[in-house]
């Protein structure tokens, strides 16, 4: 990637963040680079292609955040990334949500292909918390993995369309999902360190 694109994809991304996906033209993006629409297309055919590149970039950043070390306990692991989200300043769920529906509204075919491609990238790694759960002790042996990774992976892709259709915190829908969840996949070992942890916090 050039040093040019990674300016472009950044800043758009920054403003799409501070403003929301409609409002931001690639006017506004050339201008705060100081750069012409001539430059901008020699990189970016439309806005478009660029809003794609960036989910591309969201979806790889997402992976390098659910990488999970070998030595990582499964059921801390899951609950950190739970607290992650718990920690956030509601404001940024607010925009999380705005950008979230603008694409679904105004892009909707950048988002399907996002949504299903996320969606893939979800039971790939849900499977390999599986299998690290068993690994570990703690997950069921008799459990259908192929059954469970698409349930849990459907089940999470859909926790903010859910939450907002039903008016539903967002976190509340998770705390839920993510206690649901461990309740169907542990054995009763795995149980027991999930219900210690869960009364800590």
């Amino acid at each position: 990637m050039t040093e040019l694109k990674e300016k472009i994809i950044r800043q758009a991304k920054q403003m799409f963040w501070d403003y929301g996906l409609k409002r931001v033209g690639i006017d506004d993006i050339c201008t705060e680079l100081h750069i012409s629409k001539k430059t901008f297309y020699t990189v970016f055919k439309t806005k478009n292609e660029l809003i794609e590149e960036i989910l591309k970039s969201v979806r790889i950043e997402k992976k390098q955040m659910e990488e999970i070390a070998d030595n990582d306990n499964i059921i801390e692991y899951l609950i950190s990334k739970t607290n992650t989200f718990r920690n956030k300043p509601r404001r940024d769920d607010e925009k999380f949500f705005q950008i979230h529906f603008d694409m679904k509204k105004y892009y909707s075919e950048l988002f399907d292909k996002h949504c299903r491609l996320i969606k893939e990238d979800a039971e790939v790694n849900t499977l390999s918390i599986l299998n690290m759960g068993i690994a570990q002790g703690l997950f069921r042996q008799d459990m259908d993995l192929t059954l469970t990774k698409k349930l849990i992976s459907e089940i999470f892709s859909n926790m903010l369309e859910y939450s907002n259709t039903n008016k539903i915190p967002f976190i509340h829908m998770m705390d839920f999902c993510m206690d649901t969840m461990f309740r169907v996949v542990c054995n009763d070992k795995g149980l027991e360190y999930y219900n210690s942890i869960s009364n800590k916090q």
